[in-house]
C-alpha cells in the first residue's frame, strides 16, 4: 500500500503539469491493476509461508516470522523486478525457468534463515536492528545507482564529457514554407534558384523522393517535430493546438542537454499553439503576433461569400508578408544573435521561413530576376481560387501570366536562399559552429501552378504538393554529394 501511494503521488505530480486527465486516469488504472496483482501475490505467498512454518500465536516467534516475511516479499518484488529487467522477454522459456529458480531460491533462503534464527534463539530486537541496517545500506546503494543513472543519461556532466568526441554538437532545422522540390536547382531545376542550398547538398546528402505528410503547414509541421502522422496528432487546422500526450523533438533534445529554440515567420509555431517551455521550447521568437485559433470554419465559409471582405483580408496578408521580409529583425538575424554565446552549449533550433509562400511578391533586388515584362497587371494567386474545398477548380490564366506567377515564386526561393539561408549559414561559420552543427533543410508542403486546375497548396495530395526537398549536411559523415533515391517521409 505504501509503494502504491508513492507511485500514485508520482503520477499526480507528473500529470499535474500537463493537466491531462485522460492520461492520468489511464495510468492510475494501470497502476491499480498491477498493484492489485502484487497484493494478491504477497497474500498468497505469506499464507503459504505461515502454513508451512506451522507458526502458532503462543510460541513467541511470530514477530520474527513477520519480519522475515516482509524481507522475503521485498526480495521477491524489488530485486525480482530488477532481475526481470535484464531478461529479453518475460514469457520466454528462459525467463519462466529463471523466475521459478529465483522464486525457489528466495523461499528456501527464507526457511533456512528462519530455522537458523529459531534454533539460535536470536532476540527480535537484535534481528530488527540488523534488518534495519541492511535496509539502509540497500536503500543508499539503490539511491546512488539511481542518481548515477540519472546523471549518466541526462546530466550536463555526462553530455559535456561525451560531446568532446562528437563531430556535431548542434542541430539546425530550416523549414522553407511552400517549397516544392523540383524548383530547387540541386533537384535539377532549370533556374539557379538555390546556390546556398546546393552547396550544403554537395557537402552532405540529398533525398530525391521525400514526401510531406500534408498539403498544409498546420498538419505537416507537427508531424515533422513529433514524428507522428496527422491522424495521430490530430492538429488539422488553425483551431488546434498541440496535443499534450505526445512528445516533441524539443522535449527529447532538452532532456539530453540541448538548449532549444523556435524562430518562425508562421503563426502556427507561436506559444499559443503549444510551442512553449512545457513542450521543450526554451525560446520562441514567432513574428506573427495575431493568432487565428479563434476563427471558426463557419467564419471561413461566410467570408467565402463576401468578396469585398476576403479581398481586404488578402491585401492584409500581402502587406504582412512584405512586412515580415522587410523587417530588420528577421528570424535569421535573431538566430545569428542567439548563437553568439552558444559555443559551449549544445543547441537545437527550428527555423521556419515563409517567403516562398503566396502571394509571391519578392523584394528588391529579386523581384525582376526571372520575370518578363507584362502588358497587363500582375495577378495575385490568391484571387484565382478559394483553397477550401478539395479538388476545387481554380481560374485559368494566360501563358504569360502563368510564367509571371512561376517566375515570382522562383524569385521568392532565390530571396530565401540568398537573404535568409545564407545568413544562417554565415552566422554559424562566423561563430565557429558550422562544422559542429547538423543542418537539415526541408519544407512542409509544395505548391501547384494550375496542375490539376488548382493553385497554391489546395486540399489535395498530388506529387507537386507533397514532394518536398530534404537536404542534410552532417559534419564528420563519410559522404559528400550523396543522393538517396529511396522514399522518405
Amino acid at each position: 500500500m505504501l509503494t502504491f501511494m508513492c507511485e500514485l503521488c508520482a503520477v499526480i505530480i507528473r500529470y499535474s503539469r500537463t493537466v491531462n486527465i485522460q492520461s492520468f486516469l489511464s495510468t492510475l488504472k494501470l497502476y491499480s491493476i498491477v498493484y492489485t496483482f502484487i497484493g494478491m501475490f504477497i497474500w498468497v505467498i505469506w499464507a503459504c509461508l505461515r502454513k508451512l512454518s506451522k507458526i502458532t500465536a503462543g510460541q513467541g516467534d511470530e514477530k520474527t516470522f513477520y519480519l522475515l516475511s516482509a524481507v522475503c516479499m521485498s526480495v521477491l518484488i524489488i530485486p525480482g523486478a530488477w532481475f526481470n529487467y535484464f531478461l529479453s522477454s518475460f514469457i520466454s522459456l528462459f525467463s519462466i525457468v529463471s523466475n521459478i529458480i529465483f522464486f525457489i531460491a528466495v523461499i528456501c533462503a527464507f526457511f533456512l534463515l528462519y530455522r537458523f534464527l529459531k534454533a539460535r534463539k536470536v532476540r527480535f530486537v537484535s534481528l530488527f536492528a540488523i534488518t534495519g541496517v541492511l535496509f539502509c545500506i540497500f536503500s543508499a546503494a539503490f539511491g546512488a545507482m539511481v542518481i548515477h543513472w540519472y546523471y549518466e543519461h541526462s546530466g550536463q556532466d555526462y553530455i559535456a564529457e561525451n560531446r568532446q568526441n562528437a563531430k556535431a554538437d548542434n542541430v539546425v532545422i530550416i523549414l522553407i514554407d511552400a517549397l516544392r522540390a523540383d524548383h530547387l536547382s540541386c533537384y535539377g531545376y532549370k533556374r539557379d534558384t538555390t546556390p546556398i542550398i546546393d552547396s550544403l547538398a554537395a557537402e552532405g546528402a540529398l533525398f530525391e523522393r521525400n514526401y510531406a505528410q500534408s498539403s498544409h503547414t498546420f498538419e505537416s509541421v507537427p508531424s515533422i517535430l513529433m514524428s507522428l502522422y496527422p491522424s495521430t496528432h490530430n492538429v488539422r487546422n488553425f483551431q488546434n493546438a498541440l496535443p499534450e500526450n505526445f512528445l516533441t523533438v524539443f522535449q527529447i533534445l532538452k532532456k539530453n542537454g540541448f538548449a532549444t529554440a523556435v524562430f518562425s515567420e508562421h503563426g502556427s509555431l507561436s506559444e499559443i499553439y503549444g510551442w512553449n517551455s512545457a513542450r521543450g521550447v526554451d525560446m520562441n521568437y514567432t513574428m506573427r503576433s495575431v493568432s487565428h485559433r479563434r476563427i471558426s470554419i463557419l467564419s471561413y465559409m461566410l467570408i467565402d461569400k463576401m468578396p469585398k471582405l476576403i479581398d481586404f483580408m488578402r491585401d492584409r496578408k500581402i502587406d504582412y508578408l512584405r512586412e515580415v521580409k522587410s523587417r530588420r529583425e528577421g528570424v535569421e538575424n535573431v538566430f545569428a544573435r542567439y548563437i553568439q554565446d552558444k559555443q559551449d552549449t549544445p543547441f537545437a533550433v527550428y527555423i521556419h521561413l515563409a517567403a516562398p509562400h503566396s502571394p509571391y511578391n519578392p523584394l528588391p533586388p529579386y523581384e525582376n530576376v526571372y520575370q518578363k515584362p507584362l502588358k497587363e497587371d500582375k495577378i495575385e494567386v490568391q484571387l484565382l481560387s478559394r483553397g477550401f474545398f478539395p479538388f476545387e477548380e481554380g481560374k485559368k490564366v494566360s501563358d504569360a501570366h502563368l510564367d509571371n506567377i512561376i517566375a515570382r515564386y522562383d524569385e521568392e526561393i532565390l530571396y530565401t536562399d540568398q537573404e535568409q539561408v545564407k545568413k544562417i549559414v554565415d552566422a554559424l561559420e562566423n561563430n565557429g559552429l558550422l562544422d559542429k552543427t547538423i543542418i537539415v533543410i526541408t519544407a512542409d508542403h509544395g505548391e501547384v501552378f494550375y496542375e490539376h486546375k488548382q493553385w497554391e497548396h489546395e486540399n489535395t495530395l498530388f506529387s507537386s504538393v507533397i514532394h518536398v526537398p530534404l537536404v542534410m549536411r552532417i559534419p564528420g559523415m563519410p559522404f559528400e554529394n550523396k543522393r538517396i533515391s529511396e522514399v522518405t517521409e
